[in-house]
């Protein structure tokens, strides 16, 4: 199956232990190959047959390949929602039996923020609670873990932006306990997550797209650029490069905001960036 060979070259048969260990290393490829249903076919197996880490490992795979199907817009939207929700159930299984694994806690946040996409309005600003509880437990338990301060960077862009409506059934249903967002706040995230794994497509891109959204274009076209040439690890850094490049095709001609930046820039930019602004202004 998958290219895995069973029998090693003395006409052996492997171990279910070296099985398992073959068939993560071959999902993984396949998600580096944008192929995220034959990963799942590997994490799958490797899960059943697999022992101790690997297993665990496996199972995780397995909730991340479920979300990351839902990204295939050939399928119908119930056909999206029900993998979006089969994920989460698996990454809830995860932090109900192991709550002190940070990445557990991450694969929930990420599965029912792709789950709050096919919500209500009302679903949606419950969802956005756990997303964000979720993704400060990973931080809590693992302070450099760089997809939980992703993810806290992503919730406060979409803070940032909710319409007059949510923002009020927010209100209602948790007074000011769940906090607004900021694009300042949400880039000092993305630059920290970036500055822990620098290769890693998403950071850079959010980096660019919050410079964006705070009027800094030429900032914003920076970060970009590198982004979209950086290496798609699965098919969400796919989809968001195939982003960037529509945002960068879009910035061409309009980088420069000076009004905008003689304001002043976000707290937490490094000098050489402040000298970009710099440059621009004058």
């Amino acid at each position: 199956m998958n290219g895995i060979q069973w029998q090693n070259h003395h006409g052996r048969e492997k171990s279910p232990r070296l099985r398992a260990k073959e068939l993560l290393e071959q999902g993984i490829a396949y998600e580096k190959q944008l192929q995220p249903d034959l990963a799942l076919k590997c994490f799958e197996e490797a899960y059943l047959i697999g022992e101790g880490n690997v297993k665990d490992t496996a199972r995780l795979r397995v909730a991340k390949n479920m979300a990351d199907m839902s990204m295939d817009m050939k399928k119908t939207n119930a056909e999206r929602q029900k993998l979006c929700t089969q994920a989460a159930e698996i990454a809830q299984e995860l932090v109900d039996t192991m709550p002190g694994e940070a990445n557990n806690h991450v694969a929930l946040s990420c599965c029912l923020g792709r789950l709050a996409i096919f919500s209500s309005n009302q679903m949606k600003v419950k969802l956005a609670s756990a997303v964000k509880k979720h993704a400060e437990l990973a931080e809590c338990i693992e302070p450099d873990n760089d997809l939980a301060l992703h993810i806290l960077g992503r919730w406060q862009n979409e803070a940032a932006q909710v319409n007059r409506f949510v923002r009020a059934l927010i209100r209602v249903v948790y007074g000011d306990t769940l906090g607004s967002g900021s694009h300042e706040s949400a880039l000092q995230y993305f630059r920290k997550a970036a500055e822990l794994n620098p290769t890693r497509l998403v950071h850079r891109l959010e980096v660019g797209r919050t410079y964006y959204f705070l009027g800094l274009h030429d900032l914003a076209f920076m970060h970009l650029e590198q982004a979209v040439l950086m290496e798609a690890e699965d098919v969400t850094d796919h989809h968001l490069r195939r982003e960037g490049e529509e945002l960068l095709h879009k910035l061409k001609g309009r980088r420069s905001n000076p009004l905008r930046m003689r304001r002043g820039a976000p707290e937490g930019i490094p000098s050489h960036e402040a000298a970009t602004l710099d440059a621009v202004v004058v």
